[in-house]
């Protein structure tokens, strides 16, 4: 049976950096500000036109001088004349809530940090996950890889295993087909084994007459050798005893 298939890995997902957001929300605050800044400035000055004006025709030229002298150093408090006495012209509310040029330089400053923070982490810092990806890229390819030879490895395995199956029955038909040839030469090593026996005894007895025929040669030749020395003596005596009676 072949293997189930296994599920390809999902491609890694990019994120943005959590600082990205905070710069873009900071930038966001600097922008709102700088806009309600010179909104209210442009409404201060539209304001001040008037009084600016009505100030000028009353007062001669040297006092108008003096008064817009007064008025930029005071940040907002004019100073106006009427009949030749100077009088302080009350700032509006508006003018007392505008923030300065070092605030509005210092807000300008934050938002142009900002925006290159935020340019940096979205063209440099974007590229990280890219970067970061490409091991995880490569090690999903490598993952694909060693499942596709553990499949081709598991594929192999099932063929070597109906191979096996193959060969076990044809085992057991051989074995069968080898089972009376094999009691036959079972049966017949058993009758030879028999005849080998009474071969050996037969043997062991033919020895032991061989024993006895070789001991009875013995005898015999001793016998003989004593017989044949008691004819010479007898012959010796014979011949002394002749040789005597001549």
């Amino acid at each position: 049976r072949p293997p189930p298939a296994r599920p390809t890995p999902s491609p890694p997902v990019l994120t943005v950096h959590p600082t990205a957001l905070l710069d873009a929300a900071c930038a966001v605050c600097c922008i709102v500000l700088l806009v309600t800044s010179v909104s209210q400035r442009l409404v201060a000055s539209q304001q001040s036109a008037p009084v600016a004006a009505a100030a000028s025709v009353t007062a001669p030229p040297t006092a108008g001088r003096m008064i817009q002298a007064r008025w930029w150093r005071g940040q907002g408090q004019g100073v106006g004349e009427t009949g030749g006495t100077s009088t302080l012209l009350a700032p509006s509310p508006l003018q007392q809530h505008l923030p300065g040029p070092v605030a509005e330089a210092v807000v300008a400053c934050v938002l142009a940090s900002s925006l290159s923070s935020l340019f940096y982490k979205l063209t440099g810092g974007g590229a990280r996950p890219t970067a970061n990806a490409a091991p995880a890229v490569e090690a999903a390819a490598r993952l694909a890889r060693l499942e596709a030879l553990t499949d081709k490895q598991l594929a192999e395995f099932a063929v070597a295993v109906r191979q096996v199956d193959k060969l076990q029955v044809r085992t057991r038909i051989t074995s069968g087909d080898l089972k009376r040839p094999i009691a036959q030469l079972q049966s017949a090593s058993a009758d030879q084994a028999a005849v080998l026996s009474r071969l050996a005894t037969e043997v062991e007895a033919l020895r032991g007459h061989l024993r006895d025929t070789q001991q009875l040669l013995g005898a015999l030749q001793a016998l003989t050798a004593k017989q044949f020395q008691v004819t010479v003596d007898a012959i010796k005596q014979l011949r002394a005893s002749q040789a005597a009676l001549q």
